[in-house]
C-alpha cells in the first residue's frame, strides 16, 4: 500500500475544510515549483468533477508579484556592483581584480537584508565593537593588512546604499532586497492580498521570511503548514527539528498533518557501503533493476552529490524507459562547462605565453581530447586523431599552429579561432557562441549536456548583450573570472514531467515530497552534512554577534532534509563510499547514519548494514550493462572508432576499467610527462631512429649508419629540446635519461651495423605509418562494420622478406604462440594486429627489437615454432584465424558484465 504523503494529507485537508469550491479562494506558497506539480495531481485524483484549482506558485515568485520593481538578474548584478563600487572607492580594482571578490560582497548583501541588519551598524568601524569577546581587531596595534581591511571594511556601507540607490532610480530590484523592502513593510505589502494563505513545507527562515510569514499567521489571513515528524521535533536534542521548534512559538501545531511516521510506519533500512564514488552508481544501478514498473512510480533516486548524476545516467539500465531528472543539475559540473573553461584557459596561455605560431600541447588536448569535442568533429566530418598521435608518438611540447589548421581542412574558420590569440571579444565570444549551438545540434541523445548547452550559450548571449550596455569586460581573463564567480554557481533546471517514471532528484529537491522507496547516494560525511567554506567577508565573530547563519545552523538544516526524506518511506538504501577518499569525511560514514543505527532500530524499524561484495554479487552489480542503450551506442561509436591491441588488452585486464576509460570516457588521456619519465624517454628514441633513417633514405647500408653513428648526438640534443627547451634534461635524473638514450640509440645502431654486415643493405618500406582495416563480422546485434587499426614503427626488407618492427623499451617475453587463442600474450597480440593489418606479396617476420636488450636483435613472431610467414599462409590461415579472436572480443564486449577484474594491478577507476 502506497505511503500517505505529506502532500496528500495536507490537500484532503484542505478539501474537507473548504471543499472543492473553495479551493479557488486559497493561495499556496510553496520552497520550490515541483511541490505545485504534486499538489495538483493529488487535488485531481480525489474528485471526477471540474474544479477551480487554487493559486500555488513559489515563494520568490510570491513576493516579486507584491512589489512594483523588476528584479535583476544575477549576472547584471555583477555589473551594476561594479558601477556602484567604482563610485565610492578612490582607487577602485580593475573589473578582473574586482570579480575575485565581488560574489562575497554580494553574498554578505543579500545576509545583511534577509536578515534585516542594519548595513550601517554591520559594516561600521570593527573596533568600535566593544561587546563582542575576544575580537582580533580590539588590540592597540593593528597590522597594516588589518588597516587595510579596516578601511575597505568601513566603505561597504556607503557601497551598500550607493548600490540600491543605482538599482531604484532604474526600477528595478535584486531578489534578496524585495523579502526586506516586504517584510519592514508587511501591511503594505501584504493586506490586500485575496484568499487565505498557506505556507506549505517550509523549514529554515531567513528573519525576513519568518517575519513575513509571522504577520500572515498573527493577521489570520493564512496559516504555516510544517512538514515534520514527532521523532526529531519532540527531542531538543534533535538538531533537524531546530527551526520548526522555534516557529510554533507564533504559528501553533498544525493539525493537517501526520507527526508520528517513524513511530508507526514499518521500514526496511540497508546501508550499502562501495568502494568508490563510482561503484555506488553501479549499486543503485543494481537496485533499480531489481524494481518493477509499478514500484518505480514511487520510488526515488537522491543525489547528495549531484555531480554522481552523469555517471549515474551512463550505466541506467535499459528496462528504465521513464525517467525524470528533476533536480538543480549544477552547469560547472557539466562536460559542455569543462569544455568551455578549457577554451578560456586556452586563450589566457596564448595571451601569457605569446607563443606565437604555437599552441602547447596541453592546451590542446584539453579540447581535442575532450568528449564534447569529439562529438562536434564527428558531426562536422573532421579528424584531428592524426595530430594527437604524433604529440603521443613525439611528445611535443608545442604545437605548430599550421600543423593543427591544416588538418581541420574546411572547418579551419569554425574551429581555428580556439587555438589562435583573441583580439577581439566580441568576435570570441560570437565564435564561441556559434560554435555551442553546432554542438547542441550534435548531441541528439544525451538530455542533461543539451540542456546544459543550452542554459551556457544563454549565459553566453547575456555576457554580450550586458557587455554592450557596461563595456568592463577588457580581457578574456574577465570571462574567467566571470565563469569562476557567476557562471559555476548556475543551475541547469530539470522540471520535465515529474509524476511519471523514476525520479531523480537533489537532496533540495525533495522538500515537501515522500516516496515509498528513497536511494540516497554519497551519505559520507563532509556530504551529509556538506561541509562548505563560508563566502563571506564578514569576520566570523561578527556573524555570531549579528545572528547570521552558523555552520550549525547549516548542519541543522541538512540533517532534516535528512530525517525528514526518510519519515515515511518504507524502504529505504543509504549507499556511502566507504574507501579511499581525501579529506577528512571523504570515506567516512555520515553522522545520519550512525545516529540511525544507534537509536532508530526498533519493531517496526529494521536497519540492515549491507556488504556489497558478499550479499549484492558483483555480477548482478553490472549485469546488462551492454544492453543499456547509450552505453550500445558508445560500444558502436568505438567499434567504428578503431579497434587496437593495447584497447583489447585493457578489456583482457579489466572490463570495468575498459568500460570507464574507452566506452564512458570517464578519464582522458594521461598526460605528457613535464620531466623526463620513461614513457618519454622511449619516445624520444623512436623519434630520433625515425628521424636519421628518414634523411638517409630507404637504402640502409654501412656507409648510411656511419653517419648515424656521427650524427645521432645532435639529433638527441634536437629531440629533447623540443621538449625542454629551457635546457633542463642535462641536470639532476634528467641527465641520467639523456645519457641512457644516448647508450641506447648508440647500442641500436652497433647491432644494426652487425645485421647489415651479415645481411647486407636494409630496404626501408615504412616508418610510424598507421594502418587500418575496415571488416565485416556477424555479430549476435546483426552484421556489423568493424574498424581495426594500428601504428607500426618501422617495416623493412631484407633480402626476399619483409620485416615488421615494433620497437620496446621494455623486456619483450613470449613470442612464441603455441596456437592457444585463448592465452594470447599483450606482445603477440600486438605483432598479430600489424601482421593481420599488413599486406605483402613477400614472405613476412614480424616481431620486436627491446632496446633494453638490443643484444638479441629482432625478437620473432612465431607460431608453432614457424617465425616466417609466407602470403597464402597470412590470407588463409591466420587471417580467418584472427578475425574469429576479433569476433570473440566483439561479442564479449556487447555481452559483457563489466566486472572488475579483482586480480587486475593497472585499473585507473576501478
Amino acid at each position: 500500500m502506497k505511503t500517505r504523503s505529506f502532500i496528500g494529507d495536507f490537500c484532503s485537508s484542505l478539501v474537507e475544510e473548504y471543499g472543492f469550491d473553495g479551493l479557488r479562494n486559497l493561495v499556496i506558497v510553496i520552497p520550490s515549483q515541483r511541490v505545485a506539480i504534486y499538489i495538483r495531481e493529488e487535488l485531481l485524483k480525489m474528485s471526477d468533477q471540474v474544479f477551480w484549482m487554487p493559486r500555488i506558485l513559489p515563494i520568490n515568485q510570491f513576493l516579486q508579484e507584491r512589489h512594483e520593481f523588476a528584479m535583476i538578474d544575477d549576472l547584471e548584478l555583477v555589473f551594476e556592483l561594479y558601477e556602484a563600487y567604482k563610485e565610492t572607492f578612490d582607487q577602485p580594482d580593475s573589473f578582473d581584480d574586482f570579480l575575485t571578490w565581488s560574489s562575497m560582497i554580494i553574498s554578505d548583501f543579500n545576509e545583511v537584508d534577509k536578515y534585516l541588519l542594519d548595513p550601517n551598524q554591520v559594516f561600521k568601524n570593527l573596533q568600535s565593537i566593544k561587546d563582542i569577546e575576544s575580537w582580533s581587531f580590539n588590540q592597540d596595534e593593528l597590522s597594516e593588512t588589518q588597516k587595510q581591511f579596516l578601511k575597505f571594511w568601513e566603505k561597504l556601507g556607503e557601497l551598500y546604499h550607493k548600490f540600491h540607490f543605482r538599482l531604484t532610480k532604474k526600477g528595478e530590484i535584486s531578489n534578496s532586497r524585495i523579502y526586506r523592502v516586504i517584510a519592514e513593510e508587511p501591511e503594505k505589502y501584504l493586506s490586500g492580498i485575496k484568499g487565505r494563505i498557506f505556507f506549505v513545507g517550509f523549514n529554515a527562515l531567513s528573519r525576513a521570511e519568518e517575519k513575513i510569514f509571522k504577520f500572515i499567521v498573527d493577521a489570520q489571513i493564512g496559516e504555516a503548514v510544517w512538514d515534520v515528524d514527532s521523532y526529531y521535533l519532540s527531542d531538543p536534542k534533535m538538531e533537524a527539528g531546530k527551526f520548526v521548534r522555534k516557529y510554533l512559538s507564533w504559528s501553533g501545531k498544525n493539525d493537517r498533518i501526520a507527526m508520528d511516521a517513524f513511530k508507526n510506519g514499518t521500514k526496511n533500512i540497508r546501508v550499502l557501503k562501495s568502494n568508490s564514488n563510482l561503484q555506488q552508481t553501479s549499486i543503485a544501478s543494481q537496485i533499480l533493476r531489481a524494481t518493477n514498473l509499478n514500484e518505480r512510480k514511487s520510488m526515488a533516486v537522491v543525489f547528495a552529490d549531484e555531480g554522481l548524476l552523469k555517471p549515474m545516467l551512463n550505466i541506467l539500465p535499459r528496462e528504465i524507459d521513464k525517467l525524470n531528472v528533476a533536480m538543480g543539475y549544477p552547469l560547472n559540473a557539466a562536460s559542455v562547462f569543462s569544455l568551455f573553461e578549457e577554451m578560456i584557459q586556452v586563450q589566457i596561455n596564448i595571451e601569457r605565453y605569446k607563443n606565437k605560431g604555437y599552441v602547447y600541447y596541453k592546451d590542446f588536448q584539453a579540447i581535442s581530447q575532450h568528449e564534447l569535442f569529439h562529438i562536434y568533429l564527428e558531426f562536422k566530418g573532421v579528424d584531428l586523431s592524426v595530430i594527437d598521435r604524433k604529440i603521443a608518438k613525439e611528445n611535443y611540447s608545442y604545437l605548430p599552429l599550421d600543423l593543427v589548421c591544416s588538418e581541420l581542412g574546411e572547418s579551419q574558420g569554425e574551429i581555428a579561432f580556439l587555438f589562435v590569440k583573441c583580439d577581439d571579444l566580441f568576435k570570441f565570444l560570437s565564435s564561441q557562441i556559434s560554435f555551442f549551438k553546432v554542438l547542441y545540434e550534435a548531441i541528439k541523445d544525451n538530455v542533461l549536456e543539451r540542456e546544459s548547452l543550452g542554459a551556457l550559450v544563454i549565459a553566453l548571449e547575456r555576457i554580450v548583450e550586458i557587455q554592450k550596455k557596461y563595456g568592463q569586460i577588457e580581457r578574456i581573463s574577465s570571462i574567467n573570472q566571470l565563469s569562476r564567480q557567476v557562471l559555476r554557481g548556475l543551475n541547469v533546471s530539470f522540471l520535465g514531467e515529474p509524476l511519471h517514471g523514476l525520479q531523480f532528484l537533489g537532496l533540495l529537491e525533495t522538500r515537501a515530497l515522500d516516496f515509498d522507496h528513497v536511494v540516497l547516494l554519497s551519505c559520507n560525511e563532509d556530504i551529509l552534512p556538506k561541509q562548505t567554506s563560508s563566502n563571506s567577508l564578514i569576520p566570523y565573530d561578527l556573524r555570531n554577534y549579528l545572528g547570521l547563519p552558523t555552520k550549525d545552523d547549516k548542519e541543522a538544516i541538512f540533517a532534516y532534509y535528512f530525517y525528514r526524506l526518510i519519515q515515511r518511506a518504507k524502504k529505504i538504501d543509504l549507499i556511502y563510499n566507504g574507501g579511499e577518499g581525501e579529506g577528512m569525511g571523504a570515506s567516512e560514514k555520515s553522522r545520519y547514519l550512525l545516529q540511525i543505527e544507534e537509536e532508530l532500530e526498533s519493531e517496526n524499524i529494521q536497519i540492515k548494514e549491507v556488504d556489497v561484495v558478499s550479499e549484492i554479487n558483483s555480477t548482478d552489480m553490472s549485469s546488462n550493462l551492454g544492453t543499456n542503450e547509450l552505453l550500445q551506442s558508445r560500444i558502436m561509436q568505438w567499434f567504428s572508432n578503431g579497434i587496437s591491441a593495447s584497447a583489447i588488452n585493457t578489456f583482457s585486464n579489466c572490463p570495468r576499467d575498459f568500460l570507464y576509460t574507452q566506452l564512458l570516457r570517464f578519464t582522458q588521456n594521461e598526460n605528457i610527462e613535464e620531466d623526463i619519465e620513461s614513457s618519454t624517454y622511449g619516445t624520444i628514441v623512436h623519434e630520433v631512429l625515425e628521424n636519421m633513417y628518414t634523411k638517409v633514405g630507404a637504402y640502409v647500408g654501412k656507409e648510411q649508419l656511419n653517419v648515424m653513428i656521427k650524427t645521432f648526438r645532435n639529433e638527441l640534443d634536437q629531440s629533447f629540446n623540443k621538449r625542454f627547451p629551457s635546457g633542463n634534461y642535462k641536470t639532476g635524473k634528467n641527465l641520467l635519461m639523456y645519457e641512457t638514450a644516448i647508450y641506447t640509440v648508440k647500442k641500436f645502431l652497433d647491432s644494426e651495423m652487425k645485421l647489415v654486415e651479415e645481411c647486407g643493405v636494409i630496404k626501408i618500406l615504412g616508418l610510424e605509418e598507421a594502418h587500418e582495416k575496415q571488416i565485416s563480422l556477424s555479430t549476435s546485434l546483426g552484421e556489423m562494420k568493424i574498424r581495426v587499426k594500428g601504428l607500426i614503427d618501422r617495416v623493412d626488407q631484407i633480402g626476399d622478406c619483409v620485416r615488421i618492427v615494433d620497437y620496446k623499451t621494455g623486456v619483450v617475453e613470449k613470442l612464441n604462440f603455441g596456437n592457444d587463442w585463448g592465452k594470447v600474450s599483450k606482445f603477440q597480440l600486438q605483432l598479430m594486429m600489424y601482421l593481420y593489418l599488413y599486406d605483402s606479396q613477400l614472405d613476412v617476420s614480424c616481431g620486436m627489437i627491446s632496446f633494453k636488450s638490443t643484444g638479441k636483435g629482432f625478437q620473432k613472431l612465431s607460431f608453432s615454432g614457424q617465425d616466417r610467414f609466407d602470403a597464402k599462409w597470412i590470407q588463409n590461415e591466420f587471417r580467418p584465424k584472427f578475425e574469429e579472436y576479433l569476433l570473440e572480443f566483439v561479442e564479449s564486449v556487447i555481452g559483457s558484465e563489466f566486472n572488475h577484474n579483482s586480480q587486475s594491478k593497472y585499473c585507473k577507476l576501478c
